[in-house]
């Protein structure tokens, strides 16, 4: 896939489109290849909190996040991993920190309900997929709940349920059809609906 170059000049050419049709049946594992990971803005991910330690007395995970000294609250939580929904570790974060530093509020939002959106980030983890044309960047990969279509940058995917036909529809458009070109795009479609879209920001893909 990552020497493949969908970009063309021929204007009766624009587009590449893959189709699967299948069912899932007997999963024996139920677990997804792409999780959605809500990005926020503002400091709470760019400038950390100073270094401080819980001990007993706190009532917290002790083992969980003794010292906070590394640059991102995400990068906390991805090597920690003691919370499996990063949400669920800023709900537990933000309110316990301020209780401790009240004097950080103005600066370090107080609670999960302050911070503010900047966008999603996608996981993936291919282990799981049970078909693939997939070279651990780009590809496809169609897994027992979700698929996606990646370029190694940019990522559509969509879930879907056992015991029922899935028509798997992904196409590539891309756009002037010039490889530095603009309105590429990479969308994925379940039993002919729209699911996902998004624009390719890859130069010479």
């Amino acid at each position: 896939m990552k020497r493949t170059h969908f970009a063309t000049s021929d204007t009766s050419n624009q587009s590449h489109t893959f189709e699967f049709q299948f069912k899932v049946r007997n999963v024996q594992d139920y677990s997804s290849i792409v999780h959605n990971i809500t990005r926020y803005k503002g400091n709470t991910e760019e400038e950390h909190p100073p270094v401080f330690i819980w001990d007993d007395s706190d009532n917290y995970p002790t083992k969980a996040y003794s010292t906070y000294n590394d640059p991102s609250l995400y990068t906390e939580w991805s090597g920690g991993k003691v919370f499996d929904n990063y949400d669920a570790f800023l709900s537990w974060y933000l309110p316990a920190y301020a209780e401790h530093h009240p004097e950080t509020v103005g600066t370090i939002p107080p609670s999960y309900d302050n911070l503010e959106y900047n966008y999603t980030e996608k996981l993936l983890n291919t282990n799981y997929a049970a078909g693939r044309y997939y070279d651990d960047q780009h590809g496809i990969c169609i897994g027992a709940q979700d698929a996606l279509f990646t370029n190694g940058v940019n990522t559509v995917n969509v879930s879907y349920v056992e015991d029922k036909i899935v028509n798997l529809t992904i196409v590539y458009s891309h756009g002037d059809g010039k490889p530095n070109g603009s309105n590429k795009l990479m969308s994925i479609y379940l039993n002919g609906v729209l699911t996902g879209v998004t624009r390719s920001v890859l130069n010479d893909a």
